[in-house]
This record gives C-alpha cells, structure tokens and sequence, in this order.
C-alpha cells in the first residue's frame, strides 16, 4: 500500500508510540489504528522528539475533535 495524505480522527481508535533504535539513531514511531478492522492502520515515523512530540499532539487533538488530520501516512502491514 501506498502512503496516505490524510486520516479523520473520527476513524482513529487507538495510538500508541514505538521507540525503535534505527542507523543507530533512537526513532520515534507513531502507531495510529483504525476503528475499521479492514485497515491495519498507519505509522508516522521521527528522528527528533520534537517533531514527534508536535505530530503526536495533533494525533491526539484530531481524535478528540474528529477533525481531519494530513501528513504522511504509511500504512501498517497485517498483524503489526
């Protein structure tokens, strides 16, 4: 699949936050799954806390006002 430009929050179910070790660089992996089952969900995926930690705020507002929410959105595989 190919990545998204755009989710509504009022889609999303759940977050949550991968801290992976990527190039030897501590990554921070925004994990967002759907409320629709058929979609295994989408990830962000930062190298700076700060840009995470801004995207992430967004993620959440968007839930809670069910606003749509764009970035790049790449889609989870099955079973992730």
């Amino acid at each position: 699949m190919n990545p998204i430009s755009q989710i509504d929050g009022s889609l999303i179910e759940s977050i949550c936050t991968k801290f992976i070790h990527k190039n030897n660089e501590l990554c921070f992996r925004i994990m967002i799954y759907c409320k629709d089952h058929n979609i295994p969900g989408y990830m962000l995926e930062y190298n700076d806390y700060k840009s995470y930690r801004k995207n992430h705020n967004l993620v959440i507002q968007s839930m809670q006002q069910k606003n749509k929410l764009k970035n790049n959105f790449i889609p989870l595989k099955m079973g992730a």
